[in-house]
């Protein structure tokens, strides 16, 4: 069982040496933090692209509004710590489109 587990080592080392700017390493308890602050389970890669581009982007009726991270910070430091910020999002956007079409 040893030799398996060392092969699969080295394989993983020669991988690392070949790119190593290209892989990222998470722990169990990295992933376990995503999982919650995205509140989305994170098992993959695809995962992890999927739910950060979920993360910066409004959707309205179909319509996929992509913010950029600038922009979802200030959001972010404007919503009361107590607040939950997917609801001063709704808010928010509510808010601003009824002022822009007087309603």
């Amino acid at each position: 069982m040893k030799q398996p587990m060392a092969s699969k080592l080295v394989m993983l080392e020669d991988d690392l040496a070949d790119a190593p700017a290209t892989h990222l390493m998470l722990s169990k308890a990295d992933l376990a933090e995503l999982t919650k602050f995205l509140s989305r389970n994170i098992a993959t890669a695809d995962d992890l692209i999927a739910a950060a581009k979920a993360v910066t982007t409004l959707s309205v009726d179909g319509i996929d509004i992509t913010l950029d991270s600038y922009l979802l910070n200030r959001l972010k430091s404007r919503c009361h710590p107590t607040q939950d910020f997917p609801t001063f999002m709704r808010d928010r956007v509510k808010e601003l489109l009824a002022g822009y079409c007087g309603a």
